[in-house]
């Protein structure tokens, strides 16, 4: 498939203390910490976005492959790592890009204070988020900062991550970012074994499923008195959630494999305990979303064309579904209220809303799943055989040029009189410069907008309000 698309990790930066048996998970959260970013003006931490707080955009819109950035990980603490050995380590980090076709990048650890001369395959990132996995364990022996083979808390307290994009042009952000540490704990030994439950199969991709783990004793008996937490994964690493916690010697969790796979199997390990459970197949399945084409500005009680994609759960278009949908609009006075029947998983008809908006949406439902439309924006009526009501039409807005590699115009219809004000976002959503333009007649113009400091290359939102009313947003890349 195109990409994988991760279920959302909440992480907090808490040890799952294994009790009466001598393993468990320690999990190390990014801690907000990031150094190194190369390409001046790159770089961006995003705060407050995503429920962790731990977000970070970076833009290789004018870049090179070579850039990168770095982000540590919490240290553990002395009680973390008194009487344990390590076994395990494996950094995990969502992503997604602002781009459709998505991306790529590569990890490098960073631990004892040194750069890996090793890295991870070239892992893809979706339009939505994408879940990637690394396991470094396996290249601990051969970095020569170390004084032997094994894993050491020094080395742990040091760790962090070199990230790196290999596709430029777009906007990678970056969400999620932990690491799990899998140990022994010397001070508690007993002889266990972890034994999954049959998984059933088929199962669908994005789908949940129920998963039960048991904890048994040395002559397999239910070992309740185990409390742990162990590593999950799967041949694809492609599941979560990733670490999981066991009561009473019992571990039940709803696991969700984001990729298709003939035979996929399920993993886990405590550092002590490790089992595996029967191949199941994880199918494509069938429609999971609606996708509604952009659409711009309108005028209302004017028939406009509207195309629907049944999409499976990577938005590829399903073309066995041929149902009708329910529609309704954010005003209330779309027509139709059902869309005709669907050809090969599309269709495209018209609708007409007849209220005036500033932000209307199309939305759209059906047993399988649900769509809306972007935002547009319907102005007033145009009167019989295309002539205005009012003599000026609807609210329509254009940059040119768009690339823009020096200053450029604003072309504008307006419905009516007013005054327009123009402000220019940068990808964070900050206003970066706004222009004023006065009180203006109805009827067409063409104002100059001149590119402030604050407007170096990249990508940026501008707003466009007439008399306080969000008319219009539209999306400019200036090439500098």
């Amino acid at each position: 498939m195109r990409h994988i698309v991760s279920i959302a990790l909440y992480v907090a930066a808490v040890s799952f203390l294994a009790a009466a048996a001598g393993a468990g998970v320690l999990v190390l959260p990014a801690n907000e910490v990031v150094t190194n970013p190369t390409g001046t003006g790159h770089w961006y931490d995003l705060e407050n976005v995503f429920a962790n707080d731990s977000v970070f955009a970076y833009d290789t819109v004018f870049s090179n492959k070579l850039d990168t950035f770095r982000i540590a990980f919490a240290d553990p603490g002395d009680l973390d790592t008194m009487h344990r050995i390590i076994t395990n380590v494996t950094m995990y980090v969502d992503n997604r890009v602002h781009y459709s076709k998505g991306g790529k990048l590569l990890l490098f650890p960073v631990y004892d204070g040194a750069l890996s001369g090793y890295q991870s395959r070239v892992l893809k990132v979706g339009y939505a988020e994408t879940y990637n996995k690394y396991d470094i364990t396996l290249h601990d022996t051969i970095i020569s900062v170390f004084p032997d083979s094994t894993w050491h808390w020094a080395n742990v307290a040091g760790l962090g991550m070199l990230y790196q994009p290999r596709t430029t042009g777009i906007i990678y952000f970056v969400d999620q970012v932990f690491a799990t540490v899998t140990y022994q704990d010397t001070m508690l030994s007993q002889n266990y074994r972890f034994v999954f439950a049959p998984v059933t199969s088929p199962q669908v991709v994005g789908v949940p499923f129920p998963v039960t783990v048991n904890a048994l004793d040395s002559v397999g008996n239910p070992l309740t008195t185990y409390n742990g937490s162990a590593n999950l994964w799967d041949s694809k690493d492609a599941v979560t959630p990733v670490v999981v916690n066991f009561a009473n010697g019992v571990c039940t969790f709803d696991a969700v494999v984001a990729d298709t796979a003939a035979a996929d199997t399920l993993f886990i390990s405590d550092g002590t305990a490790v089992d595996t459970s029967d191949g199941f197949a994880v199918d494509l399945g069938g429609v999971r979303r609606f996708d509604i084409d952009s659409i711009g500005t309108q005028a209302c009680s004017t028939a406009f064309p509207v195309t629907i994609t049944a999409a499976n759960y990577f938005g590829d278009p399903v073309t066995a579904f041929t149902d009708p949908v329910a529609l309704w609009d954010g005003t209330g006075t779309l027509v139709p209220a059902t869309s005709p029947a669907f050809a090969n998983g599309i269709c495209t008809f018209d609708v007409t809303v007849t209220q005036e908006s500033a932000a209307d949406v199309v939305y759209c439902s059906h047993a399988l799943g649900n769509g809306q439309s972007n935002a547009f924006t319907v102005g007033p009526p145009v009167g019989i055989a295309g002539t205005p009501a009012d003599g000026r039409g609807a609210f329509r807005a254009a940059f040119a040029p768009n690339p823009s590699v020096s200053d450029l115009a604003l072309d504008l219809n307006l419905p009516r009189a007013g005054r327009v004000t123009v402000t220019a976002y940068n990808i964070l959503g900050q206003p970066i410069q706004e222009s004023d333009y006065g009180p203006r007649p109805a009827g067409q113009h063409r104002l100059p907008w001149r590119h402030g400091a604050a407007m170096s290359g990249g990508v940026y939102f501008f707003t466009i309000d007439l008399d306080g009313t969000r008319m219009e947003v539209r999306k400019l890349l200036v090439v500098r």
